[in-house]
């Protein structure tokens, strides 16, 4: 079964990063036709970064990678979970309940860019 789904692996990331476009595409759409307040561009530009970055890893797995590329991955998955992080942040705020304020995402990404950087390789 493992060796099934490893030769799938292209099929999978196409399949994968496709679903977050389609998503930023829905929820861009959405922030349009509503008059909600949600913030809804976050959540497509989480959906747009991360269904690249997905594409990315399917560039990488078909083409090879090498450790700029990782870094290249890596930035781009760091911003769409930012975008996903300030989305709920200011989905919160447009509630009228309690959230951070913008600055407490520096700490967050330096702990989180640091994490990767000691995991990649030399």
């Amino acid at each position: 079964m493992t060796g099934f789904l490893i030769g799938q692996l292209d099929y999978i990331f196409f399949l994968y990063g496709l679903s977050f476009l389609l998503l930023a595409v829905m929820v861009h759409n959405l922030g349009h036709q509503t008059s909600d307040v949600m913030p809804w561009r976050w959540l497509a530009g989480f959906g747009l970064l991360h269904g690249a970055n997905e594409w990315l890893d399917l560039l990488a797995l078909s083409l090879g990678d090498d450790p700029p590329f990782v870094l290249i991955r890596l930035a781009l998955m760091a911003a769409s979970f930012l975008c996903l992080l300030e989305f709920g942040r200011a989905a919160t705020v447009r509630w009228g309940k309690w959230s951070p304020e913008r600055w407490f995402v520096l700490p967050l990404l330096a702990l989180a860019l640091l994490g990767g950087l000691a995991g990649c390789p030399d």
